[in-house]
């Protein structure tokens, strides 16, 4: 049978389909269709043919999808579809996990939206089928500006959050008010809950864009309107204890707070954006996620030991080089806390103070103020210190008073941005350390990246032909080898991966290795020279 002629409607095309259900005859589709900017939908609808409900079975069951359940829609899954894509394809997003995302919409063959959606979401789409005046109701009350706070509320697990901030801030801050404050409170709480390190907030197309890094990834979390973005920086900042009448300039502030009864500091940064207001990053510092001890490391045992050796002497320097979030000040913290036997006096030189550690005395570095580095380090050593923290080496006076202390009976440790350990002393030989001082005060240099965890939630074996080439085990291989990965489960977001490890390499100054150091010998000398009692790189990073 020849498909009648449909019209000029906007979704004229549903009209076979209609007749094929049964819910249409075929001689009144064409008036039905005739009316201009009017859909279809509607037509048969408003005139008793057919329910939303039978038109939306009636292709459901021709696209072989299922009918959505618009009440069921998710606030985070509708927080991340932009407003101006789910108007423009007249879509609601009900549900999202980290792989896939179901998108209600009236228009099922529409191939390029779906392939535009999944980009914009960077999920797989599923589609379902709704009514355009259900979609359309949806989208007017999930995206007016006043709901758009409240609605994301509800997506956010309520955990209480206490912050001091002075009664003067709360009276002139108009932010404070509800919603706006319940808002930043809930994602700061939702964010600590995550096992986020930071939070990013910043305008893109017209939005206000939330993210949070997990495991080092930065993922999308929520879209605000434009208008909240001003308020929702002012409320940080009035948190923070920054200028809330500055946006014009970057500014650094920090805050500690109660979230779910856990002891978490805050650290903020805000800097001004052209034509976009201020970007904001919030680093969150959670106590109870500190593994500070040397198990908690979760080393393989011959790393471990090589990190002990390190550790017995009383005095010279031990170097951490890595680049920042690499895990550096994680290591260090679990080093002194077991050198922490309250028989010795450990002082550390920070920028900043990232943690509170009882019974070590915590100096913060205030370079606006003339407190440098080099200056701390130099009021430390009057203060009889056995071991000293020096949260970086930035130049060549911090690093010449370091070496100096190593010299002089204090055991020093300290960081530097190099990408291996080796690296670290030609690093210190531009600064103007000279070779046979080297030789003479280091202990070892540790360097590290972090690696993300397969969650053990949800591991599943890898067949052997899917691991890359380079991180099979050699032929005739006899050890125990079994490569896993992560399938995605609830308790890792769909990703695969929970948490990260350490991936170390050690290089001691033991045996022939200082004397190679001393005389200025290459790199690759030197290295061969601490194979036998260093570890390269950990296999584990495969």
């Amino acid at each position: 049978m020849t498909a009648p002629d449909v019209g000029i409607a906007p979704d004229a095309w549903i009209g076979p389909y209609l007749v094929a259900a049964g819910l249409v005859p075929a001689e009144r589709l064409p008036v039905l269709a005739s009316i201009k900017d009017v859909r279809l939908w509607r037509s048969v609808v408003d005139t008793g043919l057919a329910t939303d409900a039978a038109i939306c079975a009636a292709l459901a069951s021709h696209f072989r999808l299922p009918v959505a359940v618009m009440a069921s829609a998710e606030p985070r899954a509708v927080a991340v579809l932009p407003e101006a894509a789910a108007r423009k394809y007249h879509v609601v997003a009900l549900a999202l996990d980290e792989k896939t995302v179901r998108i209600a919409t009236c228009d099922p063959r529409d191939f390029a939206a779906e392939q535009d959606l999944g980009f914009l979401t960077g999920r797989d789409v599923k589609l379902e089928v709704a009514s355009p005046s259900a979609i359309s109701d949806k989208l007017d009350e999930f995206y007016r500006p006043e709901n758009s706070i409240n609605r994301l509320l509800q997506g956010l697990t309520p955990t209480s959050v206490e912050v001091q901030i002075s009664d003067t801030a709360e009276e002139r801050d108009p932010a404070l008010d509800a919603p706006m404050t319940k808002l930043v409170d809930a994602m700061i709480s939702d964010a600590v809950q995550a096992g986020a390190s930071d939070i990013h907030s910043e305008i893109e197309a017209g939005h206000v864009v939330v993210r949070y890094r997990v495991d080092g990834i930065l993922r999308e979390v929520m879209r605000l309107p434009e208008a909240a973005g001003a308020s929702l920086v002012r409320r940080v900042k009035i948190i923070a204890g920054l200028d809330v009448t500055n946006s014009m300039t970057p500014q650094d502030g920090r805050s500690s707070l109660k979230v779910g009864g856990q002891s978490v500091d805050m650290r903020v940064a805000t800097a001004p954006v052209a034509r976009r207001g201020e970007k904001l990053v919030i680093r969150i510092l959670n106590k109870s996620n500190l593994r500070a001890s040397i198990p908690a490391l979760a080393l393989p045992p011959e790393e471990e030991s090589v990190l002990m050796r390190m550790l017995s002497h009383r005095e010279g320097m031990v170097l951490v080089t890595g680049p920042t979030g690499s895990g550096k000040t994680t290591t260090l913290y679990a080093v002194l806390n077991h050198l922490k036997t309250g028989k010795v006096n450990i002082v550390t030189v920070e920028d900043p103070v990232e943690y509170d550690v009882d019974g070590i005395s915590q100096m913060q570095v205030n370079e606006a103020q003339g407190f440098t580095f080099a200056t701390a380090l130099r009021s430390v050593l009057r203060q009889d210190p056995d071991i000293v923290l020096v949260g970086e080496i930035r130049d060549g006076e911090t690093a010449s008073i370091a070496i100096q202390a190593g010299l002089t009976g204090h055991f020093v440790f300290s960081t530097l941005h190099t990408n291996d350990a080796v690296s670290a002393l030609v690093r210190l030989r531009d600064m103007g350390i000279d070779s046979f001082k080297l030789g003479t005060v280091l202990r070892g240099v540790v360097a590290q990246r972090l690696v993300r965890r397969i969650c053990p939630q949800c591991a599943v074996d890898l067949p052997l032909d899917e691991v890359p080439e380079q991180a099979r085990p050699p032929a005739g291989y006899a050890g125990l080898y079994a490569p896993k990965r992560g399938a995605g489960c609830k308790g890792c977001g769909g990703t695969g991966y929970k948490g990260r490890l350490a991936v170390m390499e050690m290089l001691p100054i033991e045996g022939a290795v200082g004397g190679l150091i001393e005389s200025g010998a290459p790199q690759q000398a030197i290295l061969d020279a601490s194979r036998p009692t260093g570890c390269g790189r950990s296999g584990r990073a495969a």
